[in-house]
Protein backbone atom coordinates (compact mmCIF):
# COMPACT_ATOMS: atom_id res chain seq x y z
CA UNK A 1 0.00 0.00 0.00
CA UNK A 2 2.60 2.54 1.02
CA UNK A 3 5.74 1.37 -1.40
CA UNK A 4 6.31 3.17 -4.74
CA UNK A 5 4.01 1.10 -6.42
CA UNK A 6 1.46 0.72 -4.17
CA UNK A 7 -2.19 1.95 -3.89
CA UNK A 8 -0.61 5.75 -2.38
CA UNK A 9 1.65 6.27 -4.88
CA UNK A 10 -1.26 5.47 -7.53
CA UNK A 11 -3.12 7.96 -6.24
CA UNK A 12 -0.82 10.35 -5.72
CA UNK A 13 0.37 10.31 -9.72
CA UNK A 14 -2.72 11.34 -10.63
CA UNK A 15 -1.44 15.13 -9.77
CA UNK A 16 0.87 16.29 -12.32
CA UNK A 17 2.97 17.77 -9.06
CA UNK A 18 3.77 14.43 -7.60
CA UNK A 19 7.30 13.10 -7.99
CA UNK A 20 7.92 9.80 -6.22
CA UNK A 21 7.23 7.39 -2.97
CA UNK A 22 9.77 5.88 -1.44
CA UNK A 23 8.94 2.75 1.26
CA UNK A 24 12.37 1.94 3.88
CA UNK A 25 12.42 -0.16 6.88
CA UNK A 26 14.33 0.13 9.67
CA UNK A 27 17.11 -2.39 9.62
CA UNK A 28 16.33 -4.01 13.44
CA UNK A 29 12.90 -3.42 13.75
CA UNK A 30 9.76 -3.26 12.81
CA UNK A 31 9.37 0.68 11.95
CA UNK A 32 8.76 2.18 8.51
CA UNK A 33 9.22 5.71 7.02
CA UNK A 34 7.26 6.46 3.78
CA UNK A 35 9.08 9.59 2.16
CA UNK A 36 6.69 11.07 -0.32
CA UNK A 37 8.13 13.96 -2.76
CA UNK A 38 6.07 16.62 -4.37
CA UNK A 39 6.96 19.47 -6.63
CA UNK A 40 5.73 21.96 -3.61
CA UNK A 41 3.37 21.59 -1.10
CA UNK A 42 1.00 23.70 -2.77
CA UNK A 43 0.71 21.00 -5.42
CA UNK A 44 0.46 18.40 -2.42
CA UNK A 45 -2.14 20.69 -0.51
CA UNK A 46 -4.13 20.87 -4.29
CA UNK A 47 -3.68 17.29 -4.22
CA UNK A 48 -5.32 16.98 -1.29
CA UNK A 49 -8.85 19.25 -2.08
CA UNK A 50 -9.15 17.97 -5.14
CA UNK A 51 -8.60 14.17 -4.30
CA UNK A 52 -10.40 14.49 -0.72
CA UNK A 53 -12.63 12.01 -0.81
CA UNK A 54 -10.07 9.04 -2.66
CA UNK A 55 -7.81 9.92 0.10
CA UNK A 56 -9.41 9.53 3.09
CA UNK A 57 -10.58 6.60 1.65
CA UNK A 58 -7.00 5.08 1.87
CA UNK A 59 -6.55 6.69 4.76
CA UNK A 60 -8.91 4.47 6.54
CA UNK A 61 -8.07 1.72 5.13
CA UNK A 62 -4.05 1.89 5.95
CA UNK A 63 -5.24 2.47 9.35
CA UNK A 64 -5.30 -1.88 9.89
CA UNK A 65 -1.72 -1.49 9.06
CA UNK A 66 -0.13 1.17 11.37
CA UNK A 67 0.19 0.78 14.98
CA UNK A 68 0.78 4.75 14.84
CA UNK A 69 1.72 7.57 12.38
CA UNK A 70 3.56 10.28 13.26
CA UNK A 71 4.11 13.14 10.62
CA UNK A 72 8.27 13.77 10.91
CA UNK A 73 7.80 17.21 9.30
CA UNK A 74 8.39 18.93 5.90
CA UNK A 75 11.60 19.09 4.21
CA UNK A 76 12.52 20.85 1.27
CA UNK A 77 15.15 19.91 -1.00
CA UNK A 78 18.56 21.79 -0.90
Amino acid sequence: MYASNGAWAALFRRSAGFHSTQLMREREGDRYLCIDRWETMQAFEDFKQKFAREYQELDRAGEELTEEELRLGIFEEL
